[in-house]
């Protein structure tokens, strides 16, 4: 199964639409059984005024994924989960959401330095190293287009606790918070957010 955010809505591409929808309990997930490229401009317009919260399309995940960021405009990004010595993870706040830092890749950038440069940019926190891959993350948003973002996620550490967030890019807050007090942070995040401290635990 792949999940893709589109604003607040779920995209689910699974083999098996109906066992899926039994094992995740959605009670009014709408079922897609086909979908191809003459289809997608669309399915696009269709979900972004439609009630329906959540949507599965049948199929094979990885066909499907290409399918998405073949017909739509494919951007790459990569962040972090950062904790530190104290056992505290690194939030970011922007625009009414806690978050963490991450961002698009520089042309011949590689993924693992596209997310420590924008883990530093965004936070200015230094010293900083990548323990291990964690989710990749798929997110469908308009601007100047149709956007189909894919964001590669790192558990890192950091050895230096100073903060500066980068103001410019709208993040005005840079915090540590012990892992036992995030409640506050997840309440108020998105949902590819709450996936990784879910895969996290």
């Amino acid at each position: 199964m792949i999940k893709i955010n589109f604003n607040e809505k779920r995209i689910f591409l699974t083999e098996c639409a109906l066992p899926f929808l039994e094992e995740m309990n959605l009670k009014n997930a709408h079922i897609i059984f086909t979908m191809n490229k003459s289809k997608m401009t669309n399915f696009i317009d269709e979900i972004q005024v439609s009630d329906i919260q959540d949507i599965i399309i049948e199929g094979n995940p990885t066909e499907l994924l290409q399918l998405f960021q073949d017909h739509l405009v494919a951007i790459k990004a990569a962040g972090g989960l950062v904790v530190n010595p104290n056992n505290e993870i690194l939030f970011i706040y922007r625009r009414k959401r806690w978050d963490l830092p991450k961002g698009k890749m520089d042309p011949g950038e590689s993924i693992e330095e596209c997310a420590i440069r924008e883990v530093q940019e965004e936070t200015g926190v230094g010293e900083l190293t990548i323990i291990k891959p964690l989710l990749t993350t798929y997110h469908i948003y308009i601007e100047n287009g149709i956007v189909f973002k894919t964001t590669y996620w790192f558990l890192m550490h950091a050895e230096q606790n100073k903060l500066n967030p980068q103001l410019e890019e709208g993040i005005t807050k840079a915090v540590w918070v012990h892992r036992n007090n995030i409640q506050l942070q997840l309440q108020k995040t998105y949902d590819s957010i709450l996936d990784l401290f879910e895969e996290m635990k």
